[in-house]
């Protein structure tokens, strides 16, 4: 049994090293050092929370006693762990030099029982800088560090913001790096028989009536000596009723790093579930591990029995069933060290009442706590790898860049909401080849159960290119191939959303100005208005793009808010309906860019950083129904045609339904009209009424509610207006 004896959290020393010469100096050898020239600092906190504006190398001292009662017995091993660091850090006990880690997701640990002393000096160097290369980096912490929804210099934008060369001023580059311990450390005691992973893979067997599960295990004997262990596995129900699974087995660990493999039959198991596909039931998991009569190892977790599966052409499947993914991008925030429980449960209940069954997490890790509410709350997760934009292309790099990625993986494998792990976020020609071919290797490795896509920004049918040879071939098949949708923002107009028609959108979004209240709170007043558009780009305003699609600026500051929200609620609501209407012919997926401001921004967010909503996210709510009514018009010669379409993204027939709509030209009520709808399919989209009006009308405004009994399942107002395929369309090429 592992038994944390001593909490390492609170006041530590901490001192800058710009010029890195500490470590020179050999203060972490020095048995009589004291801190007093050095300052203090809360641990776990990133620094820049506790007010350090600092990027760099930052070393952290800790002098701590063991409590007078503590004595490590001779079948018992001592270790030091840390449960995040962020970036990279080495550390020093006593003057023993333990070790480095890189990255800032994950726990790390060593081996100290002998190096543990009554009075005891730990010293961690902690390295979090900007990188001078952003476009060939070395810092591999993806959107956590280097997004255009962060702090960044730029010039005002005339087209999309990864324009080619960082050298360009337009380029967005980062300049905060997140840095610190931002997560507990303690030290812990264990018998000598360490469980190192646990890994859980179900499988189906005969269509869901049966399945195994696998369960994959490492456990360290820092023993000379073989022993036998007994060990049992234990399922039962978590969130629900049901038949719980008992397994019994027997091991012989081994000196030194044991493998271990157990299967549980799992008979008419309850599955998991999206929360509007079904249920999200969860198994508690528990492995033992007796020696004799003593509970020596004991690892206990959630397991959900489910099955994901990607199509060739993007057809989604949880269990066996077609799916449309309805969701959103998410970082929860540049310091995650701010991000509590309360902060994820006010999110996901937003992106829930968003009617949002898919979340993107933006090319990082959030903290344990989101990835178990969404478990529990039966949301898929779209998993980004920590890789965003340029990297470094040298063999050193890329070693170290598979390291992260597969640490990165199988912390978070367990996970039943994880459906998709994608290996690098819009990346480069250079990655492409060279990054992005490793990291997908390894990650199929490490998990062939679970989709594996190389790069978000490509949608193909099957797999993309192994490889591109040279630059010209990469952007020409990126034209041709895009997820990210910004049809209004970056090219051509929202009103062109009927030419496009993508396998999956990754991104789409426009950005819009904060309320008032939240702007006075980040933005200071002689900045605010009239506007001091250098505080606004470095917010994340793009000052270029915006007159591009919405011309001057107003005088009023009220009216600039207004706009904006105006903008990106008409947006969302153009291409939302008309991308589901399209619901498998192609399109099989939406993911809004994105959910909430990372910090104190304006951008694309739909929630304020301050947890404001925008009027878009009230446009999302609707436009992400589940059942979705909708109307479309077709306009000629002789009046308009007016379809009424309904989208069912669940797996319900519905029958007998009424369906009370108008049609209003000029605000008049020219047209009403209630019927029945005697079924609509599951998993459907399709018109279900087609109605002519002789009307010579430029714009027809049609509302519609739709009822199943008392229960309104949809309500809807459209704009109508003539289209046509416009014979010059502004696409990403041409931008």
């Amino acid at each position: 049994m592992e038994q944390r004896v001593f909490d390492l959290n609170g006041r530590w020393n901490i001192r800058y090293d710009p010029e890195d010469t500490l470590e020179k100096k050999g203060i972490v050898y020095d048995t009589g050092f004291t801190a007093e020239d050095w300052e203090e600092i809360n641990v776990p906190s990133h620094w820049q929370v506790e007010g350090y504006d600092y990027q760099g190398v930052v070393w952290y001292y800790k002098k701590f006693s063991l409590p007078k009662d503590f004595k490590l017995e001779h079948d018992k091993k001592a270790f030091l762990k840390f449960d995040g660091v962020d970036y990279l850090s080495q550390v020093w006990l006593n003057g023993v030099y333990l070790g480095i880690h890189e990255g800032d997701f994950d726990s790390f640990q060593f081996e100290v029982s002998n190096i543990l002393n009554k009075e005891n000096n730990l010293f961690v160097k902690v390295e979090s800088w900007v990188d001078p290369r952003p476009e060939f980096k070395e810092v591999i912490k993806g959107g956590i560090y280097h997004w255009d929804c962060l702090p960044i210099k730029q010039k005002g934008l005339t087209d999309c913001p990864e324009v080619p060369s960082a050298a360009n001023p337009r380029y967005p580059n980062p300049v905060i790096n997140p840095g610190g311990i931002w997560k507990p450390v303690y030290l812990e005691v264990s018998k000598p028989y360490h469980i190192e992973e646990v890994k859980l893979t179900p499988q189906f067997i005969n269509a869901q009536e049966k399945a195994y599960l696998y369960i994959q295990f490492q456990i360290y004997n820092w023993l000379q000596n073989p022993v036998k262990l007994e060990g049992k596995l234990l399922l039962e129900p978590e969130n629900f009723t049901g038949k719980k699974y008992l397994h019994s087995f027997s091991i012989e660990l081994k000196p030194g790093q044991n493998y271990f493999t157990e299967t549980v039959e799992l008979d008419k198991p309850a599955l998991w579930w999206t929360w509007d596909l079904g249920e999200p039931n969860l198994y508690q998991f528990l492995l033992t591990l007796n020696n004799k009569d003593e509970e020596v190892i004991r690892y206990e977790d959630f397991i959900g029995i489910r099955e994901v599966k990607k199509g060739d052409n993007w057809e989604l499947y949880l269990n066996g069933k077609r799916f449309f993914a309805r969701g959103t991008n998410y970082l929860s925030g540049q310091f995650l060290s701010n991000s509590t429980p309360e902060r994820y449960d006010t999110d996901l209940k937003l992106m829930l009442n968003a009617n949002m069954n898919m979340i993107r997490v933006f090319s990082h890790m959030e903290n344990e706590y989101f990835y178990r509410q969404c478990d529990r709350k039966g949301i898929l997760i779209w998993q980004d790898l920590p890789f965003q934009w340029g990297y470094e292309t040298g063999p050193y790099f890329i070693k170290r860049a598979e390291s992260i990625a597969e640490r990165f993986v199988k912390k978070l494998y367990n996970h039943p909401s994880i459906f998709l792990w994608c290996c690098h976020s819009e990346s480069r020609y250079h990655d492409y080849n060279k990054l992005d071919r490793i990291i997908e290797t390894r990650v199929k490795k490490i998990d062939p159960h679970r989709p594996v896509w190389r790069d978000s920004v490509l949608m193909t049918t099957g797999q993309p290119p192994e490889f591109f040879k040279d630059l010209e071939g990469f952007e020409d098949y990126i034209n041709n191939h895009l997820s990210v949708h910004w049809v209004g923002w970056y090219w051509g107009k929202i009103e062109n959303a009927d030419y496009y028609n993508p396998l999956f959108v990754t991104e789409f979004g426009t950005q819009s100005v904060p309320d008032q209240e939240s702007l006075k709170k980040f933005i200071a007043k002689k900045d605010l208005w009239p506007p001091n558009w250098e505080e606004w780009r470095y917010r994340g305003f793009q000052t270029d793009i915006y007159r591009k699609n919405l011309g001057d600026f107003p005088e009023k500051l009220a009216e600039l808010i207004q706009i904006t929200q105006v903008y990106q609620h008409r947006f969302y609501k153009q291409h939302i309906e008309t991308l589901r209407r399209k619901k498998y012919k192609n399109v099989n997926g939406l993911l809004q860019f994105h959910f909430v401001s990372s910090w104190p921004a304006i951008d694309w967010s739909i929630i304020d950083y301050y947890r404001r909503p925008k009027k878009a996210y009230f446009t999302i709510k609707n436009a992400f129904n589940p059942v979705l009514l909708s109307f479309t018009g077709q306009f000629s010669d002789k009046g308009v045609k007016i379809l009424t379409w309904i989208i069912n993204d669940l797996q319900q027939v519905f029958k007998n339904l009424v369906l009370e709509w108008k049609v209003l030209v000029a605000g008049e009520v020219i047209f009403t009209d209630k019927i029945e709808i005697a079924k609509v399919e599951a998993d459907s989209a399709q018109v279900y009424l087609e109605k002519d009006l002789q009307i010579d009308a430029k714009r027809v405004e049609v509302k519609g509610r739709l009822f199943q009994g008392d229960k309104e399942l949809s309500s809807n107002h459209n704009l109508l207006v003539p289209w046509k395929e416009p014979a010059n369309i502004e696409t990403p090429a041409v931008v």
